[in-house]
């Protein structure tokens, strides 16, 4: 780049004195302009930096070579020099020859005009006839334009509000997650599978057959044998050891102290978070293998066989029969079985809790 720095660099013209030497400082704004003119014309990879530096080139030049003589004014001169310069530097970044360009140029043209003539886009056929050379040259000059376009992942083009379309909006993705999400993501699930199996048979019975199983609060409390307000409250209850178990797994300095429980139920929570840290290292949660939810109702259903000392099969033939209408259980039991059932069958498919 030509440097012109505090109006003090001067050239000499032809036929000019000493003292007629041409200060150039004065003529850095036209450079400027004629540089912001020309990068309205081209395609936006191009900086308008160097676009500057190309015209101080041609400012220089057009002070050596000026003859006044010619009865050119010296700013008119001068003005076409720096244009030519930005010119001639902007054919040096162009890939293709100057002759595809012309000829992409005629070809353009005659597309417009057969577009406008006959209301639709020319075939290959009728735009070669009017350019004036074969279909095969035709689409070799196309090629040869397609290949010397340059893109920049930025913009590429002015839209009707000014911003550029975006190559890389073209070639990403943005559903896609990011490795780093899918990792932080995979982890999280780990956490939440571990924490699940954590807690409590009961919170654990209630997360687990209402998100893996899609079961109604109410279908829930009379498996459990509570109210369905009962059993909502320990879902809430679940969902806050959950949430502050994970809190204090992914951001440790933003969870309470647990180093010293104060009170029984600081004591049982210091447990639980230990457990779900304890329940798996981070090469386990990272595995693409099924990490399942344990939903055991087998217990309620032995409880039942001994309080009616009666075993299941006993019970199924005679709830079929109708002979269990004096059972209170009846309706929990069937409830049970069947849900038992369920899940025996669905056992080694992935749970979907985690997604």
């Amino acid at each position: 780049m030509v440097g012109l720095r505090d109006g003090s660099a001067k050239v000499g013209t032809r036929g000019d004195s000493t003292d007629g030497a041409r200060d150039l400082a004065q003529y850095t704004p036209l450079v400027k302009q004629i540089a912001v003119q020309v990068a309205g014309s081209i395609p936006r990879h191009v900086e308008l930096g160097e676009l500057v530096s190309a015209g101080y080139v041609g400012l220089v030049e057009a002070a050596r070579r000026y003859d006044p003589e010619r009865g050119v004014r010296f700013e008119a001169y001068v003005a076409e020099r720096i244009r030519g310069s930005i010119i001639d530097f902007l054919r040096s970044l162009d890939w293709a020859p100057r002759s595809v360009r012309t000829n992409g140029k005629r070809i353009e043209e005659a597309r417009s005009r057969l577009t406008c003539e006959l209301g639709r886009p020319p075939s290959d056929e009728e735009l070669s006839d009017a350019v004036g050379i074969s279909v095969h040259d035709l689409r070799s000059v196309l090629n040869s334009i397609s290949t010397a376009t340059v893109l920049t992942l930025d913009k590429t083009s002015d839209g009707d509000d000014g911003e550029g379309d975006s190559v890389g909006a073209g070639v990403t993705d943005d559903s896609i997650p990011l490795p780093e999400e899918i990792l932080e993501q995979k982890e999280l699930c780990g956490y939440l599978t571990d924490a699940v199996n954590c807690l409590p048979e009961q919170a654990r019975t209630v997360i687990g057959l209402y998100y893996v199983e899609g079961m109604q609060m109410s279908e829930i409390g009379m498996i459990l044998g509570v109210t369905q307000s009962r059993a909502s409250q320990i879902h809430s209850a679940a969902l806050t050891l959950l949430r502050d178990a994970i809190q204090a797994q992914l951001d440790p300095e933003s969870a309470p102290d647990m180093s010293k429980p104060k009170g029984r139920r600081a004591r049982r929570l210091s447990r639980f978070h230990a457990a779900v840290a304890e329940a798996s290292d981070w090469k386990d949660r990272l595995e693409d293998r099924h990490r399942t939810i344990s939903v055991d109702l087998e217990s309620m259903i032995s409880e039942l066989e001994d309080r009616h000392h009666q075993d299941s099969d006993e019970f199924l033939e005679a709830h079929m029969t109708g002979n269990t209408e004096s059972n209170p259980d009846a309706a929990r039991w069937a409830l049970l079985l069947d849900k038992s059932r369920a899940l025996r069958h669905k056992k080694g498919q992935p749970s979907t809790l985690a997604s």
